[in-house]
């Protein structure tokens, strides 16, 4: 039972970190300059930057499945850096699927005659699939309720497929994380930033629509769709600057707490290099010491 459960979760894990590793909010690779970098419309088939984290974490992995290709790897990213990112999706694309085929081959040959791991995940609780701590499953139930009051569309959806089909339930949940995941982290510190994340969600949405409009539309209809855009992108702009502002007063509020917290450990230094405070702290941890071995021991 014990090697079923490892394998369903070790499966798990692989899917979830195949989701995580290859897609990353652009948001994170954001320039200083440029306030539409993170504007970047996001078209089916395209990717996600790549973070200079989730670059080494993923060539780590290669140089232990595949020292070789790791190697070829590294000259490209010198040589080639665009060329490099296309090729490490790839390599790692092959690597985990690789993995996940294994698992599979490996829990059909251990598990009962007529039974392989998926068709073993299918009876699991899906809660249980999606964190195995009481942490996680309490993360996934909050997240649900969250998800019911602002996207309830999503929620739904995500519902009748709970019990029904596990494994999708996975692959949704985790497309719902990447679309919706950090508005849900902001709410619980910051619920003025997440309002304004929300709104600014909801343009991008109308700015895609509107995208794959004027591809298709002629002469006479584009015209008025690029004005529609406009607006949007004017909207986009005001809530990019409110976003930075709320950002800039939170960053503000943890360095003062951080100089606070600096400034009263510095006061505690300086008393504690006092000559008088260190004969009287010394002296009274001495008297402390020899107390407790002078009490009397019953066991």
């Amino acid at each position: 039972m014990k090697s079923k459960d490892n394998c369903g979760a070790i499966l798990t894990l692989a899917i979830l970190t195949f989701l995580f590793i290859l897609t990353v909010p652009c948001w994170a690779a954001e320039k200083k300059d440029d306030i539409w970098d993170e504007d970047k419309p996001q078209r089916p088939g395209q990717e996600l930057v790549l973070t200079e984290k989730a670059i080494e974490r993923m060539m780590d992995r290669l140089a232990e499945a595949d020292p070789k290709r790791a190697q070829g790897l590294a000259r490209l990213r010198k040589e080639k850096p665009k060329e490099f990112e296309v090729e490490l999706r790839k390599a790692m694309r092959e690597h985990l699927g690789r993995k996940m085929r294994e698992h599979v081959q490996k829990g059909r040959r251990k598990g009962p005659p007529g039974e392989d791991v998926r068709g073993r995940m299918r009876k699991r609780d899906p809660l249980e699939i999606w964190g195995g701590s009481l942490r996680k499953q309490l993360e996934h139930e909050e997240y649900i309720k969250w998800l019911e009051k602002n996207y309830p569309s999503c929620a739904s959806e995500l519902d009748k497929i709970r019990e029904k089909n596990p494994q999708l339930y996975r692959r949704k949940l985790a497309l719902s994380l990447e679309k919706y995941g950090r508005i849900f982290k902001v709410s619980k510190e910051n619920p003025a930033l997440a309002e304004v994340l929300k709104q600014d969600l909801q343009l991008k949405d109308s700015r895609n629509e509107l995208l794959k409009k004027i591809s298709a539309a002629n002469d006479g209809e584009k015209q008025a769709l690029v004005g529609e855009l406009e607006q949007i992108l004017s909207s986009r702009f005001d809530l990019i600057v409110k976003r930075k502002e709320l950002e800039y007063d939170r960053l503000s509020k943890k360095l003062q707490q951080l100089e606070e917290k600096v400034n009263a450990s510095r006061t505690k230094i300086e008393k504690w290099k006092e000559a008088d405070f260190k004969t009287e702290s010394v002296k009274a941890r001495l008297k402390t010491l020899v107390s407790e071995t002078e009490q009397f021991k019953w066991d």
